[in-house]
């Protein structure tokens, strides 16, 4: 019998060839994207799962509020894990990082810079649970390292026997005891190449920061009750090296979760609300695809009412053709299910440069994944093919066989209705798409108070060689100017506590964001200077000389700036500095955060950690140029290899995660197009064989191919309007709630939606009209013969 039923189910497919190839394409292509996406997802979210002990781990952070500002930090003193651990019997082990930064690593002849370094202890190791191939998870001595497999084949061409080798980093020579597999991509913590031993670093103090702290506790131990008992931590150790009236709260945060938190300073480098958007997109072209396959299925019932009657009338039992039409649906669903899934296997890669990840589908070898799509296929068949089996074999044959109707009002209301959703959630799609261009295209191109174009930074392994190096490359004559500072623009914030008075005399003590800068930085950089001088080498005062920014200004009500004074610490002398300058606010990092008060001083003054020069070059000859930068970096500088970036770039890493969000959304939104439309193409398809007739007569009475197309068309177009009408709304709400993200942001005009919907009204009309002439320009005579 089922041998039957799936001989006859395979002849009706066959001889029903564009039904089924309208069928396969569409719903195949949805559920590949909805595979990509879903695995997407899937790995995001299985981000830090892999730790024994995953519940048990948290980081330790910090919410202050200083001076009213409130802000969250993950780093703090490198005094806080000994403390809590030794402090809380709860904590079964605690463990530290500070992140190294760039460092060179020599080997002999090798060289090369190195950007994911840490320092750390033994506790770390063990929360992180690091799995050595050889050698002993020891940091106990100052020179002591190990190092990840990849690093080691990138160091010595191997990853065994190398425990008691030793390599310098930043010129130090450090011994290797250990080799660990490296630790998983699917990790928050991204220092992941080497650990090197924090017993080399200086002495710690309550007042140096910049340290991770993680704890792992015992079982059964409740996080909030610990949390609890942290006020006196604060209040002995944090409180008294901070300014009077600050509130600092120590908090634990779930391993698990950092990786998607949306809280500022908590994030680990993903995105909640990019996941549930992502999701979205899977599930509504998950949901086009399968209207589609819906809409097509009841429709093209209704042109076998006939047949039906039929095989009523030479026995056929209700039953039987109810299985018939199940059997036919999920045998095309299953189809397109395998499909799909090739279909995303293929398109793997370039959905992996899509999104900047390295996701593997494994159709055919993820049971899991394999069983959830055929249970999908199947129940998708029974639902699309149930309705119509129902509804078709309840006729009795007498009725079927004097019947020349195709259909109902009922059917075609639900197809009207889906129809409808389908074009809702495409214009829905495409308006999120068009905001998101814009807003990353806002970021990339606002005035940032400054001019970057065409900079080139470089950095340099000492501070006393910049001069040297700026006289030599400001010699090139495509380069029209250079500086030196030691921050780099996008990449951080570096601050120290001062005490300001206001206008009124009173005394605050307040965090300021500062560079170190030359005499020739602010006038190559184009900052515009609303009041004051810029830094003279004619003054020697000008050491003690600051220029600040609008915000710092507005912020104390300075009425006449230039003059007053801001101190380091306490008294006069060489810890005051004069204000000789106002600039026009700036941003200096990304423009997810506002403008904060900012001070330029005078190197050497505060001319702490890396340092850069920044080279304006010529548009004509940016390579040679870099080249020739190059030669003269090599001829000073011999301990670290070349490297530069254009500052543009930087900031374009900054928005690197929106702007392959946009490029998601884009290519998703057009496919979803391409899907809703192989569907209308079908559904025109059956309206016209409907038409069929009535188009006929109309072209004997005189109708033109035009009006044939506007008949047509006529109901779909309403049907588009509609659909704007609905997602307009929906889709304004969401991109309004993701555009609060940012400090500075577009804002979401009318013009939108009219091009959204315009543009899903002209894609199709255009797919109508394809299948609307072809049907136009057939002979009357053949037509009236339909039938």
């Amino acid at each position: 019998m089922f041998n039957n039923y799936f001989k006859t189910a395979l002849r009706s497919l066959y001889k029903n060839k564009v039904f089924t190839l309208i069928n396969v394409l569409g719903l195949s292509l949805g559920i590949a994207m909805a595979i990509l996406l879903g695995r997407f997802i899937q790995v995001e979210l299985s981000y830090d799962q892999h730790f024994n002990a995953k519940d048990r781990i948290y980081r330790v952070y910090q919410e202050t509020k200083i001076n009213g500002r409130e802000r969250t930090n993950i780093s703090g003193s490198g005094l806080m894990a000994p403390t809590l651990e030794s402090s809380f019997p709860e904590i079964e082990i605690a463990g530290r990082s500070h992140r190294v930064g760039s460092a060179v690593i020599l080997n002999g002849d090798n060289r090369f810079v190195e950007n994911s370094l840490a320092y750390a202890d033994n506790g770390l190791l063990d929360i992180l649970e690091v799995t050595f191939l050889e050698g002993n998870p020891s940091l106990s001595e100052p020179s002591d390292m190990v190092i990840s497999k990849s690093l080691a084949e990138k160091v010595f061409g191997r990853s065994s026997g190398l425990v008691g080798q030793t390599i310098k980093v930043d010129n130090k020579a450090l011994r290797i005891s250990g080799v660990f597999k490296d630790l998983p991509k699917s990790s928050h913590y991204s220092p992941r190449s080497g650990f090197i031993s924090n017993a080399g670093m200086n002495a710690y103090s309550w007042t140096r920061v910049g340290h991770l702290t993680y704890i792992r506790l015992l079982d059964q131990t409740n996080p909030e009750i610990l949390e609890g008992k942290f006020p006196p931590i604060v209040d002995e150790n944090i409180l008294p090296v901070l300014p009077e009236g600050s509130e600092v709260t120590l908090k634990l945060y779930p391993v698990t979760k950092i990786w998607l938190s949306e809280s500022e300073g908590l994030n680990g480098g993903g995105s909640k609300k990019a996941l549930i958007s992502f999701a979205l997109i899977a599930f509504f072209i998950l949901l086009i695809a399968s209207i589609n396959y819906i809409n097509l299925a009841t429709a093209r019932s209704m042109r076998r009412i006939k047949e039906i009657g039929m095989r009523k009338v030479i026995g056929a039992k209700k039953s039987h053709l109810i299985i018939q039409f199940l059997f036919e649906s999920i045998i095309l669903c299953v189809i397109s299910i395998f499909m799909g899934g090739f279909l995303a296997e293929m398109c793997t890669g370039l959905f992996n440069d899509l999104t900047g990840k390295e996701i593997e589908i494994g159709f055919l070898q993820n049971l899991n994944l394999l069983g959830l799509l055929i249970g999908f296929g199947v129940l998708l068949g029974l639902l699309s093919g149930l309705y119509p089996a129902l509804y078709i074999s309840s006729f009795r044959p007498t009725r079927i066989l004097k019947s020349n109707s195709t259909g109902n009002k009922l059917n075609r209301n639900i197809r009207r209705v889906l129809v409808t959703v389908q074009f809702a959630i495409s214009i829905g799609l495409i308006v999120s798409t068009i905001v998101v261009y814009n807003q990353t295209n806002f970021l990339l191109t606002k005035d940032l108070g400054y001019d970057s174009e065409q900079v080139l930074s470089v950095r340099l392994a000492q501070a006393d060689t910049s001069e040297l190096i700026k006289s030599q490359i400001q010699a090139l004559p495509t380069v029209s100017g250079v500086a030196a500072t030691n921050l780099l623009p996008a990449t951080g914030d570096s601050g120290a506590t001062f005490l300001i008075d206001d206008e009124n005399g009173e005394e605050h003590r307040d965090v300021v964001s500062m560079a170190s800068i030359d005499h020739d930085y602010l006038s190559m950089m184009k900052y515009r200077l609303l009041l004051g001088r810029d830094f003279s080498r004619d003054l020697a005062t000008d050491q003690q000389s600051i220029i600040v920014n609008q915000t710092l200004v507005n912020k104390y009500g300075w009425e006449d700036p230039l003059g007053k004074e801001i101190r380091l610490g306490f008294g006069e002398g060489p810890n005051t500095f004069t204000v000789i300058g106002v600039v026009e606010d700036f941003n200096m990092l990304s423009l997810y955060q506002s403008v904060k008060p900012f001070a330029f001083f005078l190197k050497p003054q505060f001319d702490w950690g890396a340092q850069y020069i920044f080279a304006r070059i010529s548009t004509n000859e940016t390579e040679s140029t870099i080249n020739q930068i190059r030669e003269i970096y090599e001829s000073v500088e011999k301990d670290r290899p070349f490297n530069s970036l254009f500052i543009d770039d930087y900031f374009a890493r900054v928005y690197d995660s929106e702007s392959k969000k946009g490029q998601v959304y884009f290519t998703f939104s057009i496919l979803a197009i391409i899907v809703a439309c192989i569907g209308l193409f079908g559904l025109a398809s059956f309206v016209l064989q409907q038409k069929t007739k009535e188009i006929g007569i109309r072209k004997v009475l005189g109708a033109s191919l035009n009006d044939i197309v506007i008949l047509v068309s006529r109901e779909f177009v309403l049907i588009i309007l509609l659909s704007t009408l609905i997602a307009s709304p929906l889709a304004y709400y969401f991109m309004q709630d993701w555009l609060q993200s940012f400090e500075y942001s577009i804002k979401i005009n009318m013009g939108v939606f009219l091009i959204s919907g315009l543009s899903a009204m002209i894609v199709a009309i255009v797919t109508i009209s394809i299948q609307s002439l072809k049907t136009a320009k057939t002979n009357p005579v053949e037509t009236l013969k339909y039938e």
